[in-house]
């Protein structure tokens, strides 16, 4: 494990010590075992802390403490956000849909010794008629595939409660002028900031409807 500074908190992170190489040594796997189409759904990229990530807990961090707010991740990998906010006492869901963010996620929490979170599959986020509805939904580098842009802005639509607040972090990836747009189609507002991060320009983005 490693440890991060969010001023000003500090976490030690369980991630994998080399992406390339683990990426290498999956495709090796599957493609002796003859599973190559599983590569996009096994690719360890939520086993990084990315820029984006940084940006969203560093934003994160000072926020004001509320217990009684319910809060939910986005496609969480590490899930660094999240664990700033049970730092903070606060309600929280976490997402993903790489089968091997639970064990992470268990070990990290293990790591700064903070109380246990739910943990949800995306897909059935996604696909869920579950009433339940969040205060405060956020994600960091989650528009990396084309349909990402319709599904983050439809799980927001439907996950958001009325008077609620939605922050996405972005690095400008291709489809992040699609997923603005989809927000808007939703009747969302927005506003942006645009901060540095390991020498990456990161957009912040904060959505809310009116």
């Amino acid at each position: 494990s490693r440890t991060v500074s969010i001023p000003p908190y500090e976490l030690k992170i369980e991630s994998l010590s080399s992406l390339d190489q683990t990426i290498d040594q999956l495709f090796a796997y599957l493609k002796e075992t003859g599973q190559e189409n599983e590569l996009e759904r096994l690719s360890p990229y939520f086993g990084t802390l990315w820029p984006s990530g940084v940006v969203l807990a560093k934003k994160i961090a000072t926020l004001e403490s509320n217990a009684s707010q319910r809060c939910l991740e986005i496609g969480c990998g590490l899930a660094v956000p999240s664990l700033i906010l049970l730092k903070k006492g606060m309600n929280v869901t976490a997402t993903d849909i790489h089968p091997h963010v639970p064990e992470f996620l268990e070990k990290n929490l293990s790591h700064n010794a903070l109380p246990s979170l739910r943990y949800e599959n995306m897909h059935g986020l996604r696909d869920s008629s579950e009433p339940l509805k969040y205060d405060f939904i956020y994600g960091s580098d989650i528009l990396y595939e084309r349909y990402h842009a319709e599904s983050v802005a439809q799980i927001i639509e439907r996950k958001l409660s009325t008077a609620g607040r939605a922050w996405i972090t972005d690095p400008a990836r291709p489809y992040l002028q699609d997923f603005l747009a989809h927000m808007t189609r939703l009747g969302f507002q927005h506003r942006y900031e645009i901060e540095k991060e390991s020498e990456k320009e990161i957009f912040f983005f904060e959505f809310w409807k009116s």
